[in-house]
């Protein structure tokens, strides 16, 4: 069920976006002197908020249609499908743009990042630097091999998000499950390269038109460069397989090779530190044993039981006597 505020009615992904949309809203403001764009910050995280409550209302006023049948306005129009399917696909919108945000906000309130830490850790991991011991492992094919299963990560990031958005209808508890697990780890994802500004090695090693191809193309693509801890590749192909095994069983070979493919090319390419995909895997956890508690806690459910334990308190404290001052 769904928490109501007011007259409009909010899944608990939205509920999600809405919370850290806020979030970006309040650092935008904290850190105002800062940014290099701050208004144009402001305008893109507020529109893409104030359309997903506006968006909420319709699908609220849409559904209050449909359940009654006395309703003024009478049943929904024939387009009623197209706003909640907009309202489905809306938090991989909102992702993006909170994703493309970030480019606003998080070079311009850097002072210094996080690398130097993070090979520390990766040279205590490892007993050695591992910068060295990659360079002397380079292979042009391999390489290119790695780069292409690198941007394997991409291709089941929108083939699982077809498939199970194509499915809703008749199983729209998978898509829920899928898009809410995702979007989660995303955020959670956002929240670290805002905390720990990291760019990782970011490093080409071979010169192929593959590798310098594929290297390129993300990092322009890329305008918020602090973007590696954690490694939110490492972490959303981690959930992708978990997903996989629970509703799409028969792509599960599929995504595991991918993933492997993915997190090792995080390493060997150079887009991240051993220790990135270490606190990406710990992301991955966190999603997986929270997930279902934070949706229980955004759902309407909850909220009715805090409130019906406030009524209560409220029922029972006027319905004790006043006592009489004694002498």
């Amino acid at each position: 069920m769904k928490p109501r505020i007011g007259t409009i009615s909010f899944q608990p992904i939205d509920c999600l976006s809405i919370v850290f949309y806020s979030f970006l809203l309040i650092i935008a403001f904290v850190f105002w002197p800062q940014l290099a764009r701050p208004g144009f910050l402001l305008f893109r995280v507020s529109a893409f908020l104030l359309a997903l409550i506006l968006l909420c209302r319709v699908c609220t006023l849409l559904n209050e249609r449909k359940e009654n049948p006395e309703h003024p306005l009478g049943p929904p129009p024939g387009h009623a499908r197209c706003w909640h399917a907009l309202h489905d696909i809306y938090p991989v919108l909102l992702m993006v743009n909170a994703y493309d945000s970030l480019g606003e906000l998080v070079p311009q309130i850097t002072k210094e990042g996080f690398d130097k830490t993070f090979e520390a850790v990766d040279t205590w991991i490892i007993g050695q630097r591992l910068e060295p011991l990659l360079d002397r492992a380079v292979i042009p094919w391999l390489s290119d091999l790695l780069q292409i299963g690198y941007c394997t990560y991409f291709f089941w990031l929108f083939c699982l998000l077809i498939l199970f958005y194509r499915r809703r209808d008749d199983n729209h508890l998978a898509y829920d499950d899928f898009i809410f697990h995702m979007l989660v780890g995303f955020y959670l994802c956002f929240l670290g390269y805002i905390v720990f500004p990291t760019m990782g090695p970011r490093k080409l090693i071979a010169d192929t038109p593959v590798t310098s191809g594929i290297w390129s193309t993300l990092n322009n693509l890329e305008k918020n460069k602090f973007d590696a801890f954690p490694s939110g590749h490492a972490a959303e192909m981690l959930l992708m397989t978990f997903l996989a095994h629970r509703h799409a069983r028969k792509l599960l070979a599929l995504v595991v090779v991918s993933t492997v493919l993915v997190i090792t090319a995080t390493v060997y390419c150079r887009y991240h530190y051993i220790a990135d995909v270490l606190a990406g895997a710990v992301v991955m956890l966190g999603v997986v044993a929270g997930a279902p508690r934070l949706r229980r806690l955004l759902s309407r459910e909850s909220i009715a039981e805090a409130s019906g334990q406030v009524d209560s308190e409220k029922a029972g404290s006027s319905a004790r006597p006043v006592e009489q001052a004694g002498d």
